[in-house]
């Protein structure tokens, strides 16, 4: 005959453990939603009973819940670890790679790609004449230097071109600097080159038809001194910033789970599950790899409490 106290955690007492996996990642959902609602209930509520009974249900509780926390929290590491490396990242150079990388041409092409770069950089204003200004500038500070070099070539064609002419003219040819900061030091523009002749079309043309491991490091440099400062600039009015700290910081002590008192842990998988429930990309991933989506966190966070109401009252834990 099961004794009173131990009627309200006999479901938990029961709970299989194992590792926390797509089968059963809700089940452990649903588990930790009841010991932490009757932990704070017991914890917070007066109580009106033999506190011996209120003491080894507590015990029961935090034993059972320390490994449950423990299964969560490894499951959330992964997600919030893979979000951290391809979202929100404030750094010019590792967002370029990220963004532009070898296994998005396997999955897109270099001309899908290229193509990407420039959708991505007219979403966020980058217009033939921004991306010329920028670029000019870029290369002005030396901060581009694959692409430097197809733009050297482009001015020695040009200047081979007139030296071909010369002879039948009677004045000898204006030959350009093929040194790109004295070319834009003297005050030439890009536009005068074939390769932007045709504004960004043309340069998505050009980049389509490059080998692909030079085509990326120009898309990289590009998106490092071009395009990552005018989406940086809308996402941080959007709050980016915070957004990463609190991410990183939930993080950071998901990875140290272990160590923290009870009710911090519990505070830390509910801080885990709200991020990742109002986060549409870390909600995908995790639904992806535990078939657990937002609809089963909206239901739980719903669920009907009144049977462990019931269950928590019959030992003296006053509800209302």
């Amino acid at each position: 005959m099961i004794r009173l106290y131990e009627r309200s955690v006999q479901g938990i007492k029961l709970f299989d453990e194992g590792p926390i996996d797509l089968d059963n990642a809700l089940d452990y959902f649903e588990i930790y939603y009841e010991i932490e609602y009757k932990y704070a209930m017991i914890t917070s509520r007066p109580f009106v009973g033999v506190e011996k009974r209120k003491d080894n249900i507590l015990k029961i509780l935090e034993d059972k819940g320390k490994y449950v926390i423990e299964q969560l929290a490894g499951s959330f590491e992964m997600v919030f670890e893979n979000w951290l490396e391809s979202h929100a990242i404030n750094t010019p150079e590792l967002w370029a790679k990220v963004r532009f990388s070898e296994e998005e041409i396997e999955d897109i092409g270099l001309s899908g790609l290229v193509e990407l770069f420039f959708e991505e950089g007219a979403r966020y204003g980058l217009s033939d004449q921004i991306f010329i200004k920028l670029l000019t500038e870029a290369l002005k500070k030396g901060e581009i230097e694959t692409f430097n070099i197809y733009i050297e070539d482009s001015i020695r064609d040009i200047n081979d071109m007139r030296m071909e002419r010369y002879g039948e003219d009677e004045e000898e040819p204006e030959l350009y600097p093929t040194d790109i900061q004295e070319y834009i030091k003297k005050g030439y523009s890009l536009e005068n080159l074939y390769i932007f002749s045709e504004g960004v079309g043309g340069v998505e043309t050009f980049l389509s038809h490059l080998p692909e491991y030079t085509a990326l490091d120009i898309l990289q440099e590009m998106g490092q001194y071009i395009l990552f400062p005018l989406w940086y600039k809308h996402w941080k009015a959007q709050g980016i910033d915070k957004t990463r700290a609190t991410i990183e910081k939930i993080y950071k002590n998901l990875v140290r789970i272990k160590s923290l008192k009870f009710q911090e842990a519990l505070g830390i998988i509910n801080q885990a599950t709200n991020a990742t429930h109002q986060n549409g990309s870390m909600m995908e991933y995790y639904g992806d790899r535990f078939y657990v989506d937002s609809k089963d966190l909206e239901s739980l966070s719903k669920m009907d409490t009144r049977k462990w109401d019931n269950e928590l009252q019959e030992i003296g834990v006053k509800i209302k």
